[in-house]
């Protein structure tokens, strides 16, 4: 066997490994001022039904449960978290900063395969907006990657206020039509989106918004150029992430940083700046997160929120060089 081949280690190692690994994870995660709790097992469904999209609800598991009510297992982590906030720790000072390593289960479909149950592990900071705030959950993501081991953990920024104004302007109150140039964008499908947009009557100003927000490796004067004349909702989006770019900039970590202006919100509860970990030893990304201000108020307590997390099977897969397969 040549030397430079990776060595899956074997089940009897792999357990007490990813406990090691998950240990340190939190350790970084609680000298850094977040504090690890219990995530409940069982939620309401319907109640986290109503807080994410329904591609989202359609991974979940769900049952009966003794008293005749629709249960749900584990399975998208943060908006357990938002429900567990708004139902048991309202009460705590905020801003409040968590941590959690759980096990979940939900059907997703990864490479032609199907992963039910895996691990993960994150943080969420509650009550706090704003710059500092997100800088800080960006910066507590990347650096507990490097922590574990992870090499060249790059982070890919975007936001979704950057499309939404103008699929808005598009789709008008064409919820198909929405949807359809939604995914147009976010597969940075540039022919398909401009099409659809000439279609309905986009004005030449919107069709070259759409063009910079299908570029595949946009730079910052791109970013620029999106908020050129832009309604304020898209500047806003742009001025935070040339904010996050100089944040960046001024740890030295300008090489850490990817756009992307096709973001969206996919999980259906994301309201700014949204975010996904890769490294080159991994196809899959390493996790991510994003900005989540309305999620919590779903459940009866208003509060702003951003947050990530991390599939711990990914990251060792990527340390153990087996990423790519």
């Amino acid at each position: 066997m040549n030397s430079t081949t990776a060595v899956s280690p074997p089940l009897s190692a792999r357990v007490p490994r990813r406990r090691r690994f998950i240990e340190m994870a939190l350790a970084g995660l609680d000298a850094a001022g977040f504090r690890e709790i219990d995530v409940p097992l069982l939620a309401p469904f319907e109640e986290i039904r109503s807080a994410v999209d329904e591609s989202v609800a359609r991974e979940l598991f769900r049952f009966a449960g003794r008293s005749g009510e629709v249960l749900v297992l584990r399975g998208d982590v943060t908006p357990v978290v938002a429900w567990q906030y708004a139902r048991h720790l309202s009460e705590r000072p905020l801003p409040l900063r968590l941590s959690y390593a759980a096990r979940v289960a939900r059907v997703r479909q990864e490479f032609a395969r199907y992963r039910i149950e895996s691990h993960e592990l994150g943080a969420e900071l509650i009550g706090a907006q704003g710059l500092d705030a997100d800088v800080e959950i960006l910066s507590a993501a990347v650096e507990t990657l490097d922590g574990v081991g992870a090499q060249g953990v790059e982070c890919v920024i975007g936001h979704v206020g950057l499309s939404a104004s103008v699929i808005d302007e598009v789709s008008k109150s064409n919820g198909t039509l929405r949807r359809q140039l939604d995914t147009a964008i976010a597969a940075k499908d540039r022919n398909e989106a401009v099409e659809m947009a000439r279609a309905n009557g986009a004005s030449a100003e919107t069709i070259r918004r759409i063009k910079l927000l299908t570029l595949v490796r946009p730079k910052r004067a791109d970013l620029a150029a999106l908020a050129e004349g832009a309604p304020r909702e898209l500047a806003d989006a742009v001025l935070r992430l040339q904010q996050i770019i100089d944040a960046f900039a001024n740890r030295g970590w300008e090489d850490r940083f990817q756009l992307d202006l096709s973001r969206r919100n996919e999980r259906g509860y994301y309201s700014g700046v949204v975010f996904s970990l890769t490294s080159p030893a991994s196809q899959r990304a390493l996790g991510g997160g994003g900005r989540y201000d309305r999620l919590i108020g779903r459940f009866g307590v208003s509060q702003p929120a951003i947050g990530f997390g991390l599939r711990v099977e990914t990251i060792l897969d990527a340390i153990d060089g087996e990423g790519g397969r």
